[in-house]
């Protein structure tokens, strides 16, 4: 059908790799692994890749120095190579030769984002403070900041990494509105590199970027006017028991207040909460959590001292139990090659052979992208690691129900 879009095939597509400044003459029999990793919980993509050497011309000859520690990708599902989008690789570790294999792994080049380690101070807004990292430290291109981190705060980066002072604002944390549940990593768009710094909450409303559905080829849908990618394979999971057992009904915490040098002791629940503001927007109508589950759950005992920015410790908590919650329903999904989806994104999955007794397959509906794995060689796909708080049910169940007015409906 023409109104289908390009991205229908597994095999024509356009691949250039680069050493340094020299362009490998690959060809798809050459290729034993290869592999390029995003992860909403990483900062950077990383990249395995095995390639045939039998010439021993990238294992003896190329040197790994600063230009050979260089692996430039440009991938697109089309053979167009301005749509490509540009990997920069910093090759961390070159593996043992055997076999005539050339082994090796990276992360993708942004420097000072590990190393060193500074002393700073920031005041203003902890968005201005963000940008200012991203474009003037990272040397990063654009930024997608979330606008609950308006607000004014004092922080202080204690003879640390970039990347360990980052790490300590995601997961402490509070907005405007009572925003928490931060995300930060780098995407690459294009030739351009992102930074992203948004919350669940702000994933789980974005709009949808990709559906798929459980066919073999691409399918236009008339009705949205776009293109539903076939689910290769798929394999679907939950994690009820295991995140049951630490308890996702409730999370208690303490923390050290500085002003009354007392430790606090608090709870917060994934529902009914004293604070309405706590409620979790949802993907699903359902928690994967039964109702008469228990409350206890393993507390988090030390959850620091507060600071200016974490004046009750509260985003601490709320981060791991958003994310705890996010977790409990997991589903891999293999389709074709797309380059321009991202960790964060939203997509829709749609089961076509449910029996006709149901009225809604429990993998349906909307998912939100925790990792992503392109698999280039002979075909290039895209495997997703899709993620959320429950199932799509209209069976009857004994799972905790979403409050409506906080369920995704497009």
């Amino acid at each position: 059908m023409s109104s289908i879009k390009k991205k229908a095939s597994t095999t024509d597509y356009h691949l250039d790799v680069l050493i340094g400044k020299d362009r490998l003459p690959l060809e798809a029999q050459h290729i034993r692994e290869f592999y390029i990793v995003l992860d909403i919980d990483k900062f950077l993509p990383s990249v395995r890749m095995k390639l045939m050497d039998t010439s021993k011309v990238l294992s003896n000859i190329v040197p790994f120095d600063t230009d050979g520690s260089t692996l430039t990708v440009r991938l697109s599902n089309d053979s167009v190579p301005e749509n490509a989008t540009e990997f920069i690789f910093k090759l961390y570790r070159k593996f043992p030769n055997s076999n005539d294999i050339y082994d090796v792994a990276g992360l993708l080049d942004v420097p000072k984002l590990f190393s060193p380690s500074n002393v700073k101070g920031y005041s203003g807004s902890v968005r201005d403070t963000l940008e200012s990292i991203a474009i003037n430290d990272l040397k990063l291109d654009e930024t997608d900041i979330s606008p609950s981190l308006s607000l004014s705060k004092d922080l202080l980066q204690p003879s640390i990494s970039t990347g360990e002072f980052l790490t300590g604002l995601k997961s402490s944390l509070v907005g405007n509105l009572d925003t928490s549940g931060y995300f930060c990593y780098i995407q690459c768009n294009g030739k351009k590199k992102k930074f992203v710094f948004k919350s669940i909450a702000e994933f789980y409303s974005a709009k949808i970027k990709y559906s798929f559905i459980n066919t073999f080829d691409p399918s236009y849908d008339s009705t949205s006017g776009k293109t539903k990618f076939p689910i290769l394979e798929y394999k679907a999971y939950d994690n009820y028991k295991i995140l049951g057992i630490s308890g996702t009904r409730q999370v208690d915490y303490s923390y050290f207040d500085t002003v009354t040098g007392k430790y606090i002791y608090k709870s917060l629940k994934v529902q009914n909460n004293t604070d309405p503001l706590d409620d979790y927007f949802s993907l699903t109508p359902y928690f994967s959590i039964n109702i008469d589950d228990s409350t206890d759950n393993i507390n988090i005992p030390h959850a620091g001292r507060n600071t200016d920015y974490a004046l009750d410790c509260k985003g601490c908590a709320k981060n791991i139990l958003h994310k705890k919650i996010n977790n409990l329903s997991k589903f891999w999904l293999t389709s074709l090659g797309l380059e321009d989806i991202y960790p964060g994104d939203i997509v829709t999955v749609q089961f076509l052979d449910v029996p006709s007794a149901l009225t809604s397959h429990q993998y349906n509906g909307f998912w939100m992208v925790e990792r992503v794995v392109h698999l280039i060689g002979r075909q290039f796909n895209t495997r997703l690691l899709l993620t959320r708080n429950g199932v799509n049910t209209s069976e009857a169940s004994s799972l905790m129900p979403v409050n409506t007015s906080n369920i995704k409906i497009k």
